[in-house]
């Protein structure tokens, strides 16, 4: 999924929340607005890079990477968002029922980045009000979303860097994205030809 279909569902998130809006709700809502996109995708796109760096040491030259797969993990522990995205690597996958289906494992469960803005969600679900609102899955999915987003838009330029460049892989490569363990894939960037 593109970064701008990611953004067009923030809004609908946003607008929704923003409607049921309360005095819980609004401090972090203006919080997520005013956050400075360019900063957040530059750091993302660095700590890309280093993962990259570090993949590229698991991969042999005989293996080619046809996915990698970041799974945001820490939404199964209080305070029920996710903190970190982990990277695996894939050799080979099928597409079946819309559905991708990695085929041999390289690597997982490696480090991968800090999936922002979700820190702010999580810094203020501390609070049990916010964890407890009615609306916090929804509060979860708006920042999932623009995690998400801003991904794939980092990804969008970290996939030139000599770091990923050093990575033995396909094309076409896919980079999927999980909300969580038993969450479904979503597309963040693919490069169709090198």
């Amino acid at each position: 999924m593109p970064a701008d279909a990611f953004a067009q569902q923030v809004r609908q998130h946003l607008t929704s929340l923003q409607v049921a809006s309360d005095a819980i709700l609004e401090p972090l809502l203006e919080a997520f607005r005013q956050l400075e996109p360019e900063p957040e995708i530059l750091a993302l796109k660095g700590a890309l890079e280093k993962s990259f760096a570090m993949y590229a040491g698991k991969v042999s030259a005989a293996d080619r990477l046809s996915v990698l797969q970041f799974s945001w993990i820490g939404a199964d522990v209080a305070p029920w968002v996710p903190t970190q995205a982990w990277g695996a690597g894939y050799a080979g996958h099928t597409l079946q029922d819309g559905e991708f289906r990695p085929e041999r494992v390289l690597f997982r469960e490696l480090e991968g980045f800090d999936p922002s803005p979700l820190p702010l969600l999580g810094d203020a679900a501390e609070d049990p009000a916010v964890q407890d609102h009615a609306r916090f899955d929804e509060l979860r999915s708006l920042f999932l979303l623009r995690s998400f987003e801003w991904t794939s838009l980092a990804l969008a330029r970290a996939v030139d860097s000599p770091e990923f460049r050093g990575l033995p892989t396909t094309a076409p490569f896919y980079f999927l994205g999980r909300g969580g363990h038993d969450e479904p894939r979503v597309l963040l960037h693919a490069i169709l030809a090198r």
